[in-house]
């Protein structure tokens, strides 16, 4: 898997790197991988179809390796073709290695918001399709560099076709209308929240340290609002087959609903969806 990092020696778990590096790292071991120049990444990903994943914090070497690897077996296993991906990138960034890291995790999230905006606009340039799927406080990451004024916007397209987030670490109302990361939402084609009332991280953990609810835990606090002005977002409610923070990676259910999203299914074109539940008539 190519993976881009901004962590010091690439994966320090607190520390930021000066710049960004790619490699081309062998899930399956220990070893860095070989190096890679952005102008070889962007001949690989040219007009290919291509996934990026983005972790949370709390996120040490092991724990991206293991989520990464998961996460592209069952793409891959669950959805054959109709995964429709060339590529499957990894971003990491310093999300720290301890839950009390919260706060200086989130502080770092906005820091290599420019230096991901300044990716998305590499990726979306060069693929022909260009799809991003986040975790936890990696949705924040996404976010904020989507609406980072610097971004470079391709021609006569969204930067990103589909947004995933999954367990997403920011407040409920910060996607609608008027709110700080609306903007960012029409950067897409499509905006998904996959969310859980029983994700026991959100609801204990993120409520205490933000004094709010998090998009990830309920979806969206209007959801009238993102009926009137975001045509765009797609709102998946995971409650009867998540009940951990983590459990989305390897949520079977969910890989169906990826299938039919990227198959152009009608069942995953409406707005407001229940996993396990038949539509409605």
């Amino acid at each position: 898997m190519y993976m881009i990092s901004s962590r010091e020696k690439f994966w320090s778990s607190t520390e930021l790197s000066d710049s960004d590096e790619i490699r081309d790292v062998d899930l399956t071991d220990d070893s860095l991988g070989q190096k890679v120049s952005t102008d070889e990444l962007r001949n690989v990903l040219r007009s290919k179809r291509v996934l990026l994943l983005i972790h949370g914090y709390n996120s040490e070497e092991d724990d991206v390796v293991r989520a990464y690897t998961i996460i592209e077996k069952m793409l891959t296993s669950n959805l054959g073709t109709r995964t429709q991906y060339d590529h499957i990138l990894g971003y990491s960034w310093p999300g720290g290695d301890d839950p009390l890291d919260y706060f200086a995790a989130r502080r770092k999230a906005s820091a290599i918001s420019r230096r991901v905006a300044s990716w998305l606009g590499v990726l979306s340039e060069e693929a022909t399709a260009f799809d991003i799927m986040t975790h936890s406080m990696g949705g924040r990451v996404a976010l904020l560099a989507l609406s980072d004024p610097t971004m470079k916007q391709p021609a006569n397209k969204p930067v990103v076709r589909n947004l995933f987030t999954t367990a997403a670490a920011v407040d409920n109302e910060s996607i609608q209308y008027g709110e700080k990361h609306y903007t960012a939402t029409q950067a897409c084609q499509f905006f998904f929240v996959f969310h859980s009332r029983k994700d026991p991280v959100l609801e204990r953990w993120y409520r205490a340290a933000e004094f709010d609810r998090a998009l990830g835990l309920d979806g969206p606090e209007d959801p009238a609002s993102i009926v009137r002005h975001s045509p765009n977002v797609r709102v998946v409610n995971c409650k009867q087959f998540i009940e951990e923070h983590g459990g989305y990676k390897q949520c079977l259910p969910l890989y169906d609903h990826l299938g039919k999203v990227l198959s152009d299914q009608p069942d995953a074109n409406r707005q407001y969806v229940t996993l396990g539940e038949a539509p409605a008539a």
